[in-house]
């Protein structure tokens, strides 16, 4: 409704290393194989709640995504609690996303660390809704403040009016029942007109600002203010 940057999503990145960039795709991918996704996890973490308390004037929350590593973890709630309070940020300067993805094992760990979580003040996302992973029963279950649509489901809006009037009536619905809806992905204004259209409540996407450093956030936050 403000026009304007709300919050902002953390993206992990291996930057000029001798190997040159190295996607998370890759790397992510060898640190679960190596049983090392907890550390990186943790890492990422403790790296966001530092840049947050560094840039309380102009930074809002921060989300961050969960493996199902990471949330499943029997200490997560504790870990994610002691770090926020160690680097003086208030719960709700923290938006943790997941995807349904997270619950095919696990799911009772999985159920109580979120909402210990969510009852101390830390928002939760259902990442990458319209992927395959979706249950409508996990998503009223879980106490998740915005649902978070995936970008395939901005390219099928631009097939067809009937696509239009689907994704709208899901949009529809969410809100009807207390959920934000986040859409990511839009790359065009075309894709952002046909969004908008539909209701969603916040905008993710290169049309707005590709991934960026953070000193370079800051200024774009900057410059807003």
């Amino acid at each position: 409704k403000e026009n304007r940057f709300i919050y902002m999503e953390a993206l992990s990145r291996l930057l000029n290393t001798e190997r040159g960039n190295i996607s998370p795709v890759d790397f992510v991918s060898v640190a679960e194989n190596k049983g090392l996704i907890d550390k990186l996890g943790d890492v990422a973490f403790e790296k966001i709640c530092k840049f947050i308390s560094e840039n309380k004037d102009v930074v809002n929350a921060v989300s961050v995504n969960f493996s199902v590593y990471q949330i499943s973890s029997p200490n997560i709630v504790e870990k994610v609690l002691t770090t926020i309070s160690r680097f003086g940020l208030s719960p709700s300067n923290i938006i943790i996303e997941i995807t349904e993805s997270v619950f095919i094992e696990n799911f009772e760990m999985i159920n109580s660390n979120i909402k210990k979580l969510a009852a101390a003040g830390i928002k939760f996302y259902l990442d990458d809704f319209g992927t395959g992973y979706s249950n409508l029963t996990n998503v009223i279950a879980l106490p998740f403040s915005t649902v978070k649509m995936d970008r395939s489901l901005v390219l099928m809006m631009e097939k067809n009016s009937r696509s239009c009037r689907l994704i709208k009536n899901l949009v529809s619905t969410f809100k009807d029942s207390n959920f934000s809806v986040l859409v990511e992905g839009v790359e065009t204004e075309n894709q952002n007109n046909l969004v908008k259209e539909a209701g969603v409540d916040y905008i993710q996407g290169y049309l707005y600002s590709r991934p960026i450093p953070k000193d370079e956030c800051i200024e774009l936050l900057k410059k807003q203010n």
